[in-house]
């Protein structure tokens, strides 16, 4: 089919593999520090690296492992209104500490709209985000020290201080400043393509953010990957159901 690969080609379906993302990693490694956002002032060449868990905590999981293997130290959000996870759930609530025990950052991706007309003022949206840091950081026994704003061009208030209620701003002014910032939303390169930014290695400070969910085993159309999170969520709660039933020698009744 022309179109899927014309789509392929255009949107780089093969750069978001597993394979592809060690390639990146290693890129990394070889060419820059990855550092905290709680150390976002480092001077050298220096990375940030953050993950925002929108769909897929299993997912989170394997690049943690990943960044692991490289050596890499990177910063995971949580969205605590996911409509596909919540991290009070058991398994979940072990994947993101088992991500600590890696080694990664814990960090809160906050969502305004969820709270809509609550929010009017800054002092409303600090109180939110005071509340869902001490939720996190009770839960999960940490201190959150950093926060991503889940789609900040929907947010009417600017918040470019570099702190807020104990937490780093990952899009404070002086990170927008002095970081080229590279996003995969929506499982493709909203701007310029990771590989060949890291390949040229002209910038000294860059902002990477990637979604654990677009990057699987084997290429696949973006729209694809999210459906492969979504289904796999489906299928593992369906085969937890069979667990209880065969353990509790109940009837599957059709």
């Amino acid at each position: 089919n022309l179109g899927i690969m014309f789509n392929r080609s255009k949107y780089q379906f093969d750069d978001f593999t597993e394979k592809s993302y060690c390639e990146c990693l290693d890129l990394v490694k070889k060419n820059y520090k990855t550092i905290l956002f709680t150390n976002f002032k480092e001077e050298g060449r220096v990375c940030l690296w953050r993950h925002d868990v929108d769909y897929s905590p299993h997912r989170s999981l394997k690049l943690a492992q990943l960044d692991r293997s490289y050596a890499i130290t990177s910063t995971f959000f949580i969205w605590l209104h996911s409509d596909i996870y919540h991290f009070y759930e058991k398994k979940v609530f072990l994947i993101f500490k088992e991500i600590i025990k890696l080694g990664h950052q814990i960090g809160l991706h906050f969502d305004p709209d969820f709270y809509g007309e609550r929010i009017s003022t800054e002092q409303d949206l600090l109180r939110h985000l005071t509340f869902e840091k001490k939720v996190l950081d009770d839960v999960l026994e940490i201190n959150t020290r950093v926060f991503s704003l889940h789609n900040p061009s929907l947010l009417s208030i600017s918040l470019n201080e570099e702190e807020y209620c104990g937490m780093v701003n990952v899009y404070n002014s002086t990170i927008k400043r002095d970081y080229m910032y590279l996003s995969d939303s929506f499982c493709y390169w909203r701007y310029d393509r990771l590989k060949d930014v890291l390949e040229s290695g002209e910038h000294q400070k860059l902002h990477i953010l990637t979604h654990p969910e677009c990057w699987t085993p084997e290429p696949m159309a973006p729209y694809k990957r999210i459906l492969r999170a979504f289904k796999g969520r489906y299928l593992n709660e369906i085969r937890q159901y069979e667990k209880i039933l065969a353990k509790s020698k109940i009837k599957k009744i059709k």
